[in-house]
């Protein structure tokens, strides 16, 4: 899940600066603001309006892949620190059963 979100996100940031070429090299320049067949208002809305879904999307990718690696810190987290506590639990039993055959030690 999160290489796919991976992947999404970096075709998203891939996206604007080829829509911005298209916008610098296809409909703000001289040869095409001179052509009658390019309707310039509809073209620039289009760029415009897919530059913007553009970042929608790498922000709601950005959203998603944050709390999906909250959730995957937080589990990994609870687990060490549950096989952490187990272990210590372990190495204190052990030290108490070797440790009760002296006179000093007391468990």
């Amino acid at each position: 899940m999160l290489t796919v979100l991976t992947v999404i996100g970096v075709a998203a940031e891939l996206i604007p600066p080829k829509l911005q070429q298209y916008l610098v090299d296809n409909i703000l320049s001289a040869d095409a603001v001179a052509n009658p067949n390019l309707n310039f208002a509809t073209a620039l809305l289009v760029v415009v309006l897919s530059l913007d879904a553009s970042r929608v999307v790498l922000s709601f990718v950005g959203v998603i892949k944050g709390r999906l690696a909250t959730v995957i810190g937080t589990g990994l987290t609870s687990t060490l620190r549950s096989q952490t506590a187990y272990c210590i639990k372990l190495q204190a039993v052990s030290y108490c059963k070797l440790s009760s055959y002296s006179a000093s030690a007391r468990c």
